[in-house]
C-alpha cells in the first residue's frame, strides 16, 4: 500500500481569528416612544360650526325668498268674451290684490267697470275698455294698458297681472269640486248663509245682470275669498292637480314661476282670515250718461283717494 509523501511544511493548522469586541446592546428606539396627544375636539367644533353656518345660510335664503319683497300688488282682470283666437275683451272684473308675505296680510280693492277714467294714449273711457284698446292696438299689451290706467288715475303701480277668461271660469270651479260662499245677507238671489256653488252657478253669481255694478263687485269679492279658502283647505288638496290643469286654459299671468311658492304661502296665510276688502263704492261716484247714451260713473276723487291710502298703507 502506497502512502502519500509527507508535507514538508508540516500539518496545516486552522487559522485563529481574534474574537470581536463585545458591544453593549443597542437601545430599542420604540421603547421610549410616547404618542403625541391630538386634540380632536377643536376640529369637531369647527365642523359643527361649518354645518351650523351652512344651515343658517340656507334658512336665511329661504326666509328672504318667502318673506320678501315686502308687498306684491297684483292686477286681476276678468275678461269678457273675446273674438276667437284673441284676448281683445273688456274687463268685467278689475281687482287689485295686495299680498304681503312677511305678515300674511291680504287685501282686495275692487273698481267698478263703468268708472270713467283717463286711459293713457286713448283718452277718457270706462276702465273696462283699457284692456280692450290695448289688445286691439297691440295684441298682448292689454294688461299693461290696464295697469298704466290704474297707475295714472289711482297712483297705484301693479307689479304683476293675472288675466282670467270668464267664459271658461266654470271649469276651474268645477275642478275644485265647487266652492262654498258665506253670504252676510241675501246676494245673487241666494239667502243669507252658506251655499255650495258649482262652476256655472259661480259664474252667474259674479255676472248677475239683475243688480248694479257695485253689488256685482261685492259678490265678486265674496267669490274670490271663497276660492282662496277652497285652495287652502286640506280636504281640497287632492283636487289641486285638476285645478291647475283647468287653470292653464283659463288664466295667463306674468308672475314668474319661481315666485309662485312665495305668493302661494302668503295667500295661504291670508286665507286663514278674511281678506280686507276695499272698493270704489256707490257714494264715491256720480252716475252720468255720455253723449252717445252710455251709462258711466264719474269718480269723486276726494272720497276715493282716502280709501286708496287705506288700501296701500
Amino acid at each position: 500500500m502506497t502512502h502519500p509523501p509527507p508535507d514538508p511544511l508540516g500539518p496545516t493548522q486552522p487559522s485563529q481569528r481574534p474574537a470581536p469586541p463585545a458591544y453593549p446592546p443597542a437601545p430599542d428606539p420604540l421603547a421610549s416612544y410616547q404618542p403625541i396627544p391630538i386634540d380632536r375636539s377643536g376640529r369637531i367644533r369647527r365642523r359643527r360650526a361649518e354645518r351650523g353656518g351652512c344651515l343658517l345660510a340656507i334658512l336665511l335664503l329661504l326666509g328672504i325668498y318667502f318673506l320678501f319683497p315686502n308687498r306684491s300688488l297684483i292686477l286681476v282682470l276678468g275678461i269678457d268674451r273675446a273674438a276667437e283666437g284673441t284676448a281683445a275683451g273688456r274687463s268685467d272684473t278689475n281687482l287689485l290684490l295686495s299680498v304681503e308675505p312677511l305678515s300674511g296680510d291680504l287685501r282686495l280693492f275692487s273698481i267698478p267697470r263703468d268708472l270713467w277714467l283717463v286711459i293713457p294714449g286713448y283718452g277718457e273711457q270706462r276702465i273696462n275698455a283699457a284692456h280692450y284698446f290695448g289688445e286691439l292696438n297691440a295684441p298682448g299689451s292689454g294688461p299693461q294698458v290696464a295697469a298704466d290706467t290704474i297707475e295714472y288715475n289711482f297712483g297705484i303701480t301693479p307689479d304683476r297681472y293675472v288675466r282670467i277668461r270668464l267664459e271658461n271660469f266654470p271649469q276651474v270651479i268645477d275642478a275644485l269640486g265647487g266652492v262654498t260662499v258665506d253670504l252676510p245677507y241675501k246676494m245673487g238671489g241666494l239667502p243669507k248663509g252658506k251655499h255650495h256653488l258649482n262652476g256655472d252657478e259661480a259664474l252667474a253669481f259674479v255676472r248677475d245682470r239683475s243688480i248694479d255694478d257695485f253689488e256685482r263687485t261685492q259678490q265678486g269679492q265674496v267669490l274670490a275669498a271663497a276660492v282662496l279658502r277652497s285652495l287652502f283647505n286640506p280636504l281640497k288638496w287632492i283636487r289641486l292637480p285638476f285645478f291647475l290643469f283647468a287653470l292653464n286654459d283659463v288664466v295667463d299671468t306674468d308672475i314668474p314661476f319661481w315666485q309662485w311658492p312665495r305668493l302661494g304661502l302668503a295667500l295661504a296665510r291670508g286665507a286663514l282670515t278674511s281678506p280686507e276688502s276695499y272698493a270704489v263704492k256707490r257714494e264715491m261716484v256720480t252716475p252720468s250718461v255720455t253723449s252717445d247714451g252710455a251709462q258711466i260713473l264719474l269718480p269723486r276723487w276726494e272720497l276715493i283717494f282716502p280709501v286708496v291710502e287705506q288700501f296701500t298703507r
